[in-house]
């Protein structure tokens, strides 16, 4: 039958002329099968259900093979496939949920071609006319990941129109997050994570339209609303699509995103919120899309002394050194200098008398603000103006005069050189998306910025070497091998 089945003869029709009465006997087969294991009462629905397994196992093969033949299942019969496949998927057998799953799979990856693609719109509009009720904790998780994987097939044949369209799929799953069944809330959380990593083309984040705006503001609204009270025993969930929506939107999630920000960071700042783990994840996520100055604007830090009525987020330090990568180093030079200077100052006018536990939270607090700067200096937008001889000389001051400091700072010179290189070293076309905005012209150009400071910067790294023990000097050597690796030829 395989065999048949791809090898059609020449026709305009999308379908094999034999695969209609090949599905026609196969289906006829399934639902037989179905409705024996089906209508036996509750107590032996189980064991009638494991006895009738091996049958439905052979008719699930059955479509299978017709499923995967060159013309695919034959359009006509998609809905009555569907129903039972569904139907099929909530059985208490793992195995057979399994096999209902990957037919549809198997259809699914059979519409990615050009001539199949036509069954897609009426499969995708079958399966959502087959949502089953809102309560039925077994077969609305698997209808949910079906939905989820045919839009993602949906997404690669036509990318503009599938993303048309998700403020509508996007609150239509999210209505799910109300459920009281813990299943069907997770499972609505994965289907919107997994919309916003394929729905989203690199050109709505590259360039987009003024009708990709409109688009990304009706889905950050609806964001915004699940954060209410409404869907409270949702948060946790809700938290895990938040962050994946950060990470899909990037750096186009500053502004339409910052109320979702403020009200997760008021959350975190409540002593009796539960969820803090699950929001700091949030809040890292959004350090990596915004960028650290669009978040401390929306979340300061508030040190040393946070102003009357508002919390200090000391908390925030080791969030923004797992996260900040791909921003603007000005912003540290402006805003996190200042602050380490004003810190350690209080630190120095203490004198030699013995450590107040306000003197050590300062000391600690200047470390952490340092191990935030190799972050800032993971492919900065701004290299060649935020890197000038004044702020080279303050970072060779503090590789001689502060070794708690050097580790980090070695850290971040070394990450200057080697994340333009990584690009410049790119094969194939630029995806700017990947490259996180910094094309090879630009990364040539950094890199020839760093080597006008290379050779001063190799003369600091020896000295500092030679003063440093032996165990710490890992990276300071490998900071000196990036530096040697861009000297100009004439220096060397």
């Amino acid at each position: 039958m395989a065999k048949v089945l791809n090898n059609a003869p020449p026709s305009p029709s999308l379908d094999h002329p034999a695969a209609d009465m090949c599905a026609e006997t196969a289906l006829k087969m399934l639902k037989d099968i179905a409705q024996a294991a089906g209508k036996s009462a509750n107590q032996r629905k189980r064991q009638t259900e494991q006895n009738k397994e091996p049958d439905l196992m052979h008719a699930l093969q059955l479509i299978k093979t017709i499923a995967s033949s060159s013309g695919g299942w034959p359009s006509r019969k998609i809905d009555v496939l569907c129903e039972l496949l569904l139907s099929i998927s909530r059985s208490s057998s793992e195995y057979l949920t399994m096999a209902a799953f990957e037919i549809f799979e198997i259809i699914f990856a059979g519409l990615t071609d050009e001539v199949s693609s036509a069954k897609l719109p009426r499969l995708l509009e079958v399966i959502s006319e087959l949502q089953p009720s809102k309560n039925d904790t077994q077969l609305l998780p698997p209808w949910i990941a079906v939905i989820s994987r045919g839009y993602e097939v949906s997404a690669l044949i036509e990318p503009d129109d599938t993303f048309a369209k998700l403020p509508e799929l996007f609150n239509m799953v999210a209505s799910f997050l109300e459920s009281p069944s813990h299943n069907i809330r997770i499972s609505a959380s994965e289907c919107l994570i997994s919309f916003f990593a394929n729905l989203i083309p690199d050109s709505v984040i590259l360039e987009p339209s003024i009708y990709d705006e409109k688009i990304l503001e009706k889905l950050a609204k609806s964001a915004q609303n699940l954060l209410s009270v409404k869907y409270q025993a949702a948060w946790i969930e809700v938290f895990s699509m938040l962050g994946a929506m950060f990470e899909a939107l990037r750096w186009r999630s500053d502004p339409i995103l910052k109320p979702v920000l403020r009200t997760v960071g008021e959350l975190r700042s409540n002593d009796s919120f539960a969820g803090k783990k699950e929001a700091d994840v949030v809040i890292s996520k959004a350090i990596g899309a915004m960028g650290p100055d669009t978040v401390l604007e929306v979340l300061p830090l508030n040190l040393p002394r946070p102003p009357p009525g508002q919390t200090g987020r000391v908390w925030m330090l080791p969030l923004l050194r797992d996260s900040v990568h791909n921003t603007n180093l000005a912003h540290f030079r402006k805003e996190m200098v200042p602050l380490s200077e004003m810190l350690f100052q209080r630190v120095v006018d203490h004198g030699n008398k013995e450590k107040t536990m306000e003197i050590k939270v300062f000391e600690t607090v200047v470390q952490q603000i340092w191990s935030i700067l190799p972050g800032y200096c993971d492919l900065p937008l701004d290299l060649v103006d935020a890197l000038d001889q004044g702020f080279a000389e303050l970072l060779a001051n503090l590789l001689y005069s502060q070794a708690d400091l050097r580790t980090d700072i070695c850290k971040a010179l070394q990450n200057l050189v080697d994340g333009n290189k990584a690009i410049v070293e790119l094969e194939g076309q630029e995806d700017l998306v990947a490259q996180a905005r910094i094309s090879k012209a630009q990364a040539h150009k950094n890199l020839e910025h760093l080597a006008s400071f290379a050779s001063n910067m190799l003369a600091v790294l020896f000295n500092v070497y030679s003063q440093t023990l032996p165990q710490y000097r890992g990276t300071i050597l490998r900071t000196i091998n990036a530096y040697l690796s861009i000297i100009p030829e004439k220096v060397k």
